[in-house]
């Protein structure tokens, strides 16, 4: 039997085979962790090769939470940052857009990869045109609304990258 939490457990008697949805979500994990986890901050190899790595996620995917990519960015920019995150450093070569509205879809950002590898052509922002028009910035910067009182607040050209979402995370901690 499947409850929302231990509490819920407690309400019900603690019943012969309770679980809650923390442990079963725990289980799962454990199940995929070795082929999907982000935690393997030590990419020298790749770094070394030359690749380009393009990390996007949409703040609205169902099924795999964001949370945990802004962590593993900053992970990997104070790795190759010698213990300071690093962000434009590593931007040379990685980067990470959290796309604001955006759910578990796929990725039309295979023309930026692609000028990105063949012409040095970086993505300094990501526009995608499904689901409706989203502007994403490279991680740590976010899209703030410049456009018109009353403007779209789906249309890029409302848009600029800038600010920085690591401002306040050392005072969160």
């Amino acid at each position: 039997i499947l409850f929302a939490d231990a509490e819920h457990v407690a309400l019900a008697g603690s019943p012969p085979g309770a679980t809650t949805f923390a442990d079963e979500m725990a289980y799962g994990t454990s199940l995929v962790s070795d082929f999907s986890d982000t935690n393997l901050t030590h990419i020298d190899r790749a770094k070394n090769a030359g690749v380009k790595i393009i990390q996007y996620h949409g703040t609205h995917d169902p099924l795999i939470m964001f949370r945990k990519d802004p962590a593993y960015y900053r992970e990997v920019a104070t790795y190759f940052g010698g213990g300071v995150a690093d962000y434009a450093g590593l931007q040379t070569w990685f980067r990470f857009y959290l796309e604001p509205g955006n759910g578990h879809v796929a990725s039309p950002y295979l023309p930026d990869m692609i000028a990105w590898v063949e012409n040095g052509v970086a993505p300094d922002r990501l526009t995608r045109t499904t689901n409706g028009l989203r502007l994403a910035c490279p991680y740590p910067q976010y899209a703030q609304y410049t456009g018109p009182a009353g403007g779209s607040t789906t249309d890029p050209a409302n848009f600029t990258c800038g600010g920085n979402l690591e401002s306040n995370v050392t005072a969160l901690c």
